[in-house]
């Protein structure tokens, strides 16, 4: 049975980690921003991911699959969610770690039963759940990581 780590990136990266049937454990990984450049976040996130990894011993990933650049609407923006999905795209790489995306508005359908939600809808579906996200981030983290095990589920075979 995978451990799955399921990551909301960007400069607060919620995160939600665990195996099905059991709570999963989440939280938010606060990058630096502002003048400490694209380089401290990337390497921040990394080392984040590192002790993340040591504790959890996650054996996949999921990532909420980053705007395209058209979609965003500022160009560093997109520099830096294109940025960070890269990097952890590096760090699975490395660890021979399956990565998958997986477009937020197709988590949302899933999971909550509409792509057109807000933040604090994301919350209150997580509550509905029995979790306790402190931040929307955290709960999007969630979300995607309960779509990861609905994914993840063999599927029975009809009878005919």
């Amino acid at each position: 049975m995978s451990l799955i780590l399921a990551m909301d990136i960007s400069t607060r990266c919620g995160w939600a980690c665990g195996r099905a049937g059991r709570a999963p454990d989440h939280g938010e990984i606060r990058l630096p921003a502002g003048i400490a450049g694209h380089g401290a976040m990337g390497a921040a996130l990394l080392d984040a991911m590192s002790d993340l990894h040591a504790v959890q011993h996650f054996d996949r990933i999921v990532v909420e699959a980053p705007l395209p650049p058209q979609a965003q609407t500022h160009a560093n923006t997109a520099r830096i969610q294109l940025g960070l999905a890269f990097l952890v795209e590096v760090f699975a790489y490395r660890r021979s770690i399956p990565i998958r995306e997986a477009p937020a508005h197709a988590v949302r359908k899933a999971m909550i039963g509409t792509a057109r939600v807000s933040k604090d809808e994301v919350v209150a579906w997580c509550r509905g759940q029995g979790w306790e996200p402190r931040t929307h981030n955290e709960a999007d983290a969630l979300c995607l990581w309960s779509y990861a095990q609905q994914m993840a589920a063999p599927r029975r075979r009809e009878a005919a």
